[in-house]
């Protein structure tokens, strides 16, 4: 995997800690980006930007361990590290321990590992894989956490502050001449240091030996020294092992990522070993031997699909308390993983037990999530202290059943609120984001379409994402006194970006505003898309901390065969609604406008976007059909006088082909129903579905219905819990039917 391929793909969690990084740098003041893609790129080759502890050594060779341990394992022979690398205790200790020679020579006192198990306690952790105890309790005491006593809090939520921190340390003792040859130079203040970098290579030969340490650095000029640039990127001869080079291209490609100039070209670097695809924890504190992934398996080819996050949101759903100190150990850890097992709906304090819950549904309402519960009051309170008031809040928690795919947990602002006697009550809801109900003037100059849903997205407190980078519609945005969910469906539905593309947008169940380019995502090539198959709805004593969830191929089917996966639907409804779109809509559009500055008429033909037809049936009247009905159902709109003074150049254009276009890509349709919710799951995310035909009759043959089966589009997605069970329903939609291989070959020769 190149890292170009690498950076594109990243996870959620790992583009959420990317932004965490990036955000508690900027807190501290390191503002340089050269920096903060510098230490991005040492964080990616050193963790993956997942924070974990230092993986044991059994499988790696013992060439490997010497060319990364050095002069540590020197007095051993092969079958003696082989002997020692069994146990991972007596491994760490001869090279970061009370063993190493580095503890043995100064009795303990530079790196602190003065008790034996001390090199394996205080192995790699973190980011940056952070090592040795003094370095775990100065870091500690910095952060006003106790790392010596919990170095295992270096995986959790401190692991960005500690990182951070600790590059300002090492900065702080960084050699005045390493830097000057480096092409930096040293100030008073570390950051101040950081901030004066201009340029990538030095940022990176910076940044990696302050991971390192300063002791070797000519090693670092060898290193560069070293460069050969080639068709795939950088490469280094003497960076043996390869986590200079690693750093070298991955620099540029973040550079880019958090808003760094757009025409530095960011070379991309194959993985030095392709079993080494995925980097995995290193040790970096030792600043005699070099770091580098080593002994993680590769992945599965491909990546996993998602939208570009631009930066996170800053609400948080309210808080959930729940009592459980009379419980046993046992029984605490039991609740611990099964929360989330049946939706959690927490109200007013109060849990309403799933028990009590007739049907629960959380779902898109056009651009917002809503929610509706219908419940029994077991406990009596919705007549007294539990009657919603003005501005009540229910919060809902959906577990995703997971590692590595995030729960749903958001507040709802109450609605409407019915009462239907025996103490059964219905509940409806929107999601809770306050600021985008607010009314407000406002005008925002000379910023494209992208960039004004950014700044609404930031005043509204939302996260941002999308799979475009901009629009090609500057112009000035001007709210008139609507709100800001109104606003911002104004600008979506003047958005432009091409002839070639129309958008819409949504609140995610993650108070995410995710801003899509329809037609990208419906070209985007998708055989190598994959998911991660998830434990789903099993069970919950049957998942060990040990279990580990695989990637595969991103596609859903009936096939019994699947029905253990989350890739597995039971249920199918398709609607075709091409006929009434077509009469409601036209077959085309011709729009008339008057261009105020040449005094002229305008007239367009606006059709929507298809493909060529080859293999797929065009749902635009009969095949072959050219009736007067097919030439003659077009539909006139005036678009009215053309304002060039405060409106970008296809401002009316964009409009009409935004609506033309969404309305025609609801012509054929299906609700798919997933036993097993299926979290990898977006609105607007291409998908291959494959229908089953089960059972084979005379009249079908074939496994699978070549008709419905290809790639369809998700554009609502409803999570419903009913007769306790939790279940996932989403709509998808085509355009266009699939051609049968007799068909496409019929069409090839005509």
């Amino acid at each position: 995997m190149s890292e170009r391929s690498y950076v594109d793909n990243l996870s959620e969690e790992q583009l959420l800690n990317l932004d965490r990084i990036v955000k508690y740098m900027g807190d501290v003041g390191i503002t340089n980006k050269y920096a903060q893609a510098a230490m991005l790129a040492v964080c990616t080759k050193e963790s993956g930007l997942i924070p974990k502890s230092e993986s044991s050594y059994r499988s790696t060779s013992s060439s490997k361990i010497r060319k990364i341990f050095g002069k540590n394992v020197s007095d051993l022979t092969d079958g003696q590290i082989d002997e020692i690398k069994k146990n991972d205790i007596d491994f760490f200790d001869k090279v970061y321990g009370i063993n190493s020679k580095r503890e043995r020579q100064s009795d303990g006192s530079v790196y602190g590992n003065i008790s034996s198990g001390d090199g394996y306690k205080y192995r790699g952790r973190g980011y940056n894989q952070i090592t040795f105890k003094g370095t775990y309790r100065d870091l500690g005491e910095k952060i006003g956490v106790d790392l010596v006593s919990n170095p295992d809090l270096l995986v959790g939520d401190v692991a960005a502050k500690a990182l951070v921190n600790f590059f300002i340390k090492s900065f702080k003792g960084s050699k005045t001449q390493a830097l000057k040859s480096f092409g930096a130079s040293k100030s008073s203040n570390p950051i101040q240091t950081m901030n004066k970098i201009d340029n990538l290579r030095t940022a990176c030969q910076c940044f990696y030996q302050a991971n390192a340490g300063w002791g070797k650095w000519e090693k670092t000029i060898k290193y560069e020294n070293s460069l050969k640039e080639g068709p795939d990127g950088l490469s280094f001869s003497d960076d043996i092992i390869g986590g200079y080079t690693r750093t070298r291209n991955l620099a540029p490609i973040f550079y880019q990522k958090i808003g760094g100039d757009p025409t530095v070209d960011p070379p991309v670097q194959d993985d030095p070993d392709e079993n080494e695809n995925i980097p995995i924890p290193q040790s970096n504190s030792d600043q005699n031997y070099d770091d580098e992934s080593h002994g993680d398996p590769s992945p599965p080819s491909g990546s996993v699909s998602k939208l570009n996050k631009f930066f996170d949101p800053k609400i948080s759903p309210s808080e959930i308390v729940t009592k459980i100190d009379h419980l046993s150990e046992q029984d605490k850890n039991k609740i611990s993983k099964g929360l989330g097992f049946a939706p959690f709906v927490w109200y007013n304090g109060i849990q309403i037990s799933s028990e009590d819950i007739s049907k629960l549904s959380i779902r898109y309402q056009d651009t917002i999530p809503v929610m509706n519960i219908v419940f029994e009051d077991s406990f009596g309170i919705m007549k007294q202290d539990g009657f919603p008031l003005d501005d009540s809040i229910i919060t809902v928690f959906i577990n995703s059943r997971s590692k590595l795919l995030r729960s749903i947990k958001m507040d709802f602002k109450i609605l409407s609120f019915k009462d239907f006697g025996s103490s059964m009550y219905s509940i409806d809801g929107c999601c809770n984001v306050p600021k985008i109900f607010i009314k407000k003037f406002q005008s925002l100059p000379k910023k494209t379409s992208h960039e004004c849903l950014r700044d609404i997205s930031v005043q509204t407190e939302l996260g941002f994402c999308s799979n475009v980078d901009n629009t090609d519609d500057k112009m000035t945005w001007i709210n008139p006194g609507n709100s800001q969910h109104d606003f911002i469906g104004d600008v979506v539905s003047n958005s432009y970006s091409s002839d070639s593309s129309y958008f819409y947008y949504y609140i995610d169940f993650y108070y995410n505003l995710c801003f899509v380019d329809i037609p990208k995502e419906l070209e985007r090539n998708i055989i190598n898309d994959l998911m991660v198959n998830s434990f789903g709805y099993i069970d919950t004593d049957t998942i060990s901390d040990d279990d580990s969830e695989k990637l595969i191929p991103l596609i859903l089917t009936n096939d019994i065969s699947s029905q253990s996966s989350v890739s597995y639907f039971s249920d199918y409804e398709i609607i075709n609604k091409s006929t009434r779109v077509s009469i409601q809509n036209s077959y085309s559009t011709k729009s008339v406008s008057y261009n105020s500055l040449n005094k002229e008429i305008l007239q367009f033909d606006v059709r929507s976007m298809t493909s060529d037809g080859k293999k797929t049936i065009l749902l635009k009247g009969n095949p072959n059909d050219n009736s007067d009905f097919f030439k003659e159902n077009i539909n006139h709109i005036w678009l009215g006088k053309e304002d060039f003074d405060n409106s970008h150049k296809n401002y009316n254009y964009s409009k009409l082909q935004n609506r033309i276009n969404l309305n025609e890509i609801s012509k054929i349709g299906s609700v798919l129903t997933i036993p097993s919710p299926n979290f990898n799951l977006y609105k607007f995310q291409k998908i291959t579905v494959l229908f089953s035909a089960r059972k084979r009759t005379p009249t079908h043959k074939e496994q699978f219905y070549k008709r419905l089966t290809g790639e369809w589009l998700i554009t609502d997605i409803e999570f419903l819990y009913e007769s306790g069970n939790v279940v996932q329903k989403i709509k998808i939609i085509k355009t266009e039917l699939s051609m049968t291989n007799e068909e496409i070959e019929s069409s090839v020769k005509k």
